[in-house]
């Protein structure tokens, strides 16, 4: 503890790289804060496409959906 105070005191390097790698984090943390934003308003887009009720199971069963893995 003695050394890391003798070294803030009489060092201004180390104080201006402390300075450096704190601005440094704060334009990291507000970056990584803004497009977690911009994420969160992006729409859900689908990936999987929709089956209908009446179209044939995907499961290959010959049965249509609902009466299939749609019945619920």
């Amino acid at each position: 503890m003695d050394i890391a105070e003798d070294t803030l005191k009489y060092s201004k390097d180390v104080m201006e790289l402390f300075k450096q790698r704190y601005q440094q984090m704060k334009e990291k943390g507000t970056q990584i804060i803004v497009e977690s934003a911009k994420a969160a308003k992006m729409p859900h887009v689908h990936t999987e496409p929709v089956i209908g009720r009446n179209e044939p199971c995907p499961c290959g069963s010959g049965k249509k959906y609902k009466k299939c893995c749609g019945a619920a």
